[in-house]
């Protein structure tokens, strides 16, 4: 059976709406300890991003490698997760675990 990671990166919405439904935790951790938000930011999935907020989940757990779904959004450039992410919450000061801030990624990447 795909996991609530699985849906949240390919955009399955009703698939997330039945298991959401059946209880099972928005902020369920994968192997990695990333969240069903760190999935769908990953894959630039904004309709998944979108529900996954609306829907209660934390915009500031980090990963294994000590990021968060905003240090995600920022490394991939995708302007629109990242707007929703700051808007939703999210910290731009947060560090990941090589001590690089959101805003350190985001000119890095905005410079190529």
């Amino acid at each position: 059976m795909k996991s609530l990671h699985q849906f949240a990166q390919t955009g399955d919405i009703k698939k997330l709406e039945e298991l959401l439904k059946r209880g099972v935790n928005v902020d369920a951790l994968a192997a990695d300890k990333s969240t069903a938000l760190h999935f769908a930011t990953f894959a630039e999935n904004i309709e998944s991003t979108r529900f996954l907020l609306e829907h209660g989940a934390s915009v500031n757990l980090k990963n294994q490698r000590g990021l968060t779904p905003l240090h995600i959004a920022a490394n991939s450039g995708n302007e629109v997760i990242t707007v929703r992410l700051l808007e939703s919450g999210a910290d731009p000061n947060a560090k990941d675990n090589a001590v690089c801030i959101i805003y350190q990624i985001f000119f890095i990447f905005s410079q190529e």
